[in-house]
This record gives C-alpha cells, sequence and structure tokens, in this order.
C-alpha cells in the first residue's frame, strides 16, 4: 500500500492522501452524499472528486484532485476546532478571476444536481424534507472547500455538509464566503486591504453565476445569514461561549448588511 499523508485543513475530520486517492472519515450521511456525487457526475459536472468505495477502516476513498487548497498551508498535526479560524488568503484566491470562477462552477453545480431527489437521505446539518424547489446543494461552498490552479477553481472538496435548499440560497452563502461579506476587521484578517470592493464583488460573483434578480440575492444574503444559527443544533456538545460567539457573528453580519445592503444594490443596478 502506498504510503498514507495527512493533509491540513479538514477542522472537524482527518484527512490523508494514499497515492491517487484521499480518505475521509465517514458518517450516516455518506451513503447519501455518495450518491449525489455519483448523480453529479453521471450528469457531467467534474468539479467534484470521484467517489472510489470505501477502505478497510472504513474510511471513504475519493478520487484526489491536483490544484492547491488552503489546507495546503497547514499543519495536519493542527488540533481541531470548534470554529472556523479566519486565516489570510492568497493574492490568487482574492482575484477576481478567482471568485468568477466560483461563480461559474456554482452554477454548473446547480444545473447538474437538479433531478437528484433521494428518497430517504439523510444529511449531516439538515433533516426537514426537500421542497419542490430546493436541490442538494455543497452546504459549504467557502475558498477553504475549494480546489484551486493558479487562479482557476477546479472542484469543490469537503461534501459532507451537502443538504436541499434553494439555489439561491447557496449562491448567497457563497457570497459571504468568496467575497467575502462583513466588516472590515473580518476583510483584513482574510488578506484584503481597503478599498475593500465588496459591491464590485458581488456583482462579479452574481454576473458569472447569471442572476438576473439582484434584489432576489439581496434578500438571499439575509435569510441565508438568519438561517445559519438552526446549525447549532447539529453541533452539539457546544461550549456556551463558542455558541455565543457564533450568534454574535450571525447578529454582526446582519447588522452590517443592514447598514451596507443600499451601497451593494448600488453596484447591482438595483
Amino acid at each position: 500500500m502506498t504510503e498514507e499523508q495527512p493533509l491540513g485543513g479538514g477542522r472537524s475530520t482527518t484527512v490523508s492522501r494514499v497515492g491517487d486517492s484521499v480518505r475521509r472519515e465517514t458518517g450516516p450521511w455518506t451513503a447519501t452524499v455518495h450518491a449525489y456525487l455519483r448523480h453529479l457526475r453521471a450528469a457531467g459536472f467534474v468539479g467534484a472528486p470521484e467517489v472510489l468505495g470505501l477502505d478497510e477502516h472504513g474510511r471513504e476513498i475519493l478520487r484526489f484532485i491536483e490544484g492547491t487548497t488552503m489546507g495546503d498551508a497547514l499543519d495536519p498535526r493542527e488540533p481541531k476546532t470548534e470554529m472556523v479560524t479566519i486565516r489570510p488568503w492568497s493574492a490568487a484566491i482574492r482575484s477576481d478571476r478567482a471568485l468568477a470562477g466560483v461563480g461559474r462552477l456554482l452554477r454548473d453545480l446547480h444545473d447538474a444536481a437538479r433531478g437528484f431527489r433521494p428518497a430517504t437521505p439523510v444529511w449531516r446539518e439538515h433533516d426537514a424534507p426537500m421542497a419542490t424547489d430546493e436541490i442538494v446543494t455543497h452546504g459549504d461552498a467557502g475558498p477553504w472547500n475549494v480546489v484551486f490552479r493558479g487562479e482557476d477553481p477546479v472542484a469543490f472538496i469537503d461534501w459532507d455538509n451537502a443538504r436541499p435548499q434553494r439555489p439561491l440560497l447557496d449562491l448567497a452563502g457563497a457570497a459571504w464566503h468568496f467575497i467575502p461579506l462583513g466588516d472590515d476587521d473580518h476583510l483584513r484578517a482574510s488578506g484584503f486591504a481597503a478599498p475593500f470592493r465588496r459591491g464590485e464583488r458581488l456583482r462579479v460573483l452574481g454576473d458569472a453565476y447569471g442572476v438576473t434578480d439582484h434584489a432576489a440575492l439581496l434578500d438571499a444574503l439575509s435569510e441565508v445569514k438568519q438561517r445559519w444559527p438552526a446549525k447549532l443544533r447539529y453541533w452539539q456538545p457546544l461550549r456556551p461561549s463558542v455558541a455565543a460567539r457564533f450568534l454574535r457573528g450571525c447578529a454582526e453580519d446582519l447588522d452590517w448588511l443592514e447598514r451596507n445592503r443600499q451601497d451593494l444594490a448600488s453596484h447591482l443596478g438595483n
């Protein structure tokens, strides 16, 4: 057997590379997620890992995707954390070209996902019946879950949080993560410098995805952030102080959006 190489990243799971495959821990949701990934590949979407099965330890085996990730710079021995740690992005990931590529990749994913409606799914962070206007989405589309080649995003990784939602809500969640939206300190911690160009970058992402109703996108930015506190029920047990920090972050982001909605709208054309 090829030597196993631990990989950086994986906030809540241990990830290793073995030859041209990746090994990850599984959960009750794995069978549903694997069926989803196989559906995407059959539909022609290549921006997700190919499922190869399970190994002798019960871990999932996925085809390794060549490129760079934010986890490459992290020590695999770094302790797992209860919440995401904000780290500086590379210049390539901060580029408008990368952002536009994410918009196109996300649209391709959403198009390929249509028609996947499993009869008895198990999701990691979702337990409501799938609505008629929903598709199965990645669920955590952020720069930490993308493989890049230079400035070009080529695949989403870490599909454990896949779940049904309306496509525009998935795009809105990606907008919070990839632009990123939020206060100045958050953007500085991510490696950006003033002027932050949030509105311009939202237009770049929306245009690449193919958004035509910009007002609906702005509404979705609010709705998806208001839905995020519901995630806490799936993260138990969680220390009260950690939950409080997460909830404060959601509230601060919503306050920021209320103050800045008109500025964002001015860049979108409505």
